[in-house]
């Protein structure tokens, strides 16, 4: 009889206990649906703080938080939807303080304050993609496209974790593996048990070159609320001008010093008030980026020369340097790289030697080769700029 009542009980247990692919069938499926739900989203308003660093710990959090209203455009462009954005960088501003943003995006004109100067800067999508810059860390893609969700709905693994809240809002975590671990994206969804919208994203990826780890948590999420048309174009405070913003790629100005024409000569204060001169590193190969703090082309380009240093760290033949240039106000060059994580070096207050370089805008960077010539120049941010600078430096080793 205890036999018979034992193999009832396992076999009923057999029936009622999901199978792993089930169980990977029913998270997929809720991705899906999770996918679904953001799909039909026409706009959406909620509050997100953003939290990105790179993989492996180097250097600190970069971490935003705002306010972002969004409405989806009836014929989708680069940017795919209206935008609002009220927000600001941890510790980013002058002196550690925080560094303030506003944007807007009306599917014309982009529009943005930055940080404490009184200009509301204005231009299209392409002219203005800087300002534009400011709000990605607040742009929350799983919200404004279902690519992203119907992306991972296909991960080669697709597994519930545990529910949990968010904000008040009770969620499930679905995890999402594409690929071997450790080498293509990894995601975390928190969607909502009822809405399944989502209010979390744990994401690791690889962004141009560079293993990142991003947290965004979205609260206070409205779905389809009624928002204005005025809202999606920012008016400029009393007191403030209205100026076009001009990308650094695309600014008329002098020409960079030509390759194969002859650097002119530098003296340079470090950190430590140690004096450097470019014929002191005549024989060696001497990378040079001008920037600034207040620059966000520059902070986005300095991940990449921290890479191209790291590269090359063991090779006494090459020199990688930042050199500071027009910083405004209170900004410390050094303290914020070091908070950064940045360790190749700094030169500081290169106002005139940028001046003889012929660096009219930021970031401006150059290759001086072994015998003091110009070997590469190139203005503005580039996405490979570390394989194309370290490429050059390999071939000239």
């Amino acid at each position: 009889m205890l036999r018979t009542l034992l193999s009832v009980v396992l076999l009923v247990s057999a029936f009622s206990a999901p199978a792993p692919a089930a169980q990977q069938l029913d998270a997929r499926a809720s991705l899906e649906r999770s996918r679904d739900a953001v799909a039909a989203l026409k706009s959406a308003s909620y509050k997100v703080t953003s939290e990105r660093r790179m993989a492996g710990g180097n250097g600190q959090a970069e971490t935003a938080q705002g306010v972002v209203r969004f409405e989806r455009l009836a014929t989708e462009d680069a940017v795919g939807s209206k935008l609002s954005m009220d927000g600001k960088f941890d510790g980013k501003g002058p002196g550690g303080a925080d560094l303030t943003f506003k944007l807007s995006y009306d599917g014309e004109l982009v529009r943005g304050i930055l940080g404490e100067d009184p200009v509301l800067w204005r231009g299209t999508a392409k002219s203005a993609e800087d300002i534009l810059m400011f709000g990605e860390a607040l742009m929350v893609r799983g919200l404004t496209s279902a690519d992203l969700l119907a992306q991972d709905a296909g991960a080669e693994t697709v597994t519930f974790g545990e529910k949990t809240e968010v904000g008040g809002v009770e969620v499930m975590a679905i995890e999402c593996q594409h690929g071997e671990p450790g080498r293509f994206r990894k995601a975390v969804w928190y969607v909502g048990t009822e809405d399944y919208l989502p209010r979390q994203i744990v994401a690791d990826y690889h962004l141009r070159g560079m293993a990142l780890t991003e947290v965004q948590q979205i609260t206070e999420l409205i779905a389809n609320p009624e928002i204005y048309a005025a809202l999606f174009s920012l008016q400029a405070p009393a007191g403030f001008k209205v100026q076009d913003y001009v990308s650094p790629r695309q600014q008329a100005g002098p020409a960079l010093l030509p390759v194969g024409s002859a650097a002119p000569e530098f003296e340079l204060l470090d950190p430590s008030g140690a004096t450097h001169k470019l014929s002191d590193y005549r024989g060696k190969l001497v990378v040079i980026d001008f920037w600034a703090t207040w620059c966000p082309p520059c902070r986005r380009a300095m991940p990449l020369v921290q890479k191209l240093h790291e590269r090359f760290a063991d090779n006494d033949s090459v020199r990688v340097f930042g050199i500071s240039t027009a910083e405004r106000g209170t900004a410390d060059p050094a303290e914020y790289m070091r908070k950064e994580g940045y360790t190749y070096g700094l030169l500081l207050n290169g106002e005139k030697i940028g001046r003889d370089f012929m660096a009219a805008s930021l970031p401006t960077f150059y290759v001086i080769g072994k015998d003091g010539k110009v070997l590469y120049a190139a203005a503005g941010f580039e996405a490979d700029l570390d394989k194309t600078i370290g490429d050059l430096l390999e071939a000239q080793l």
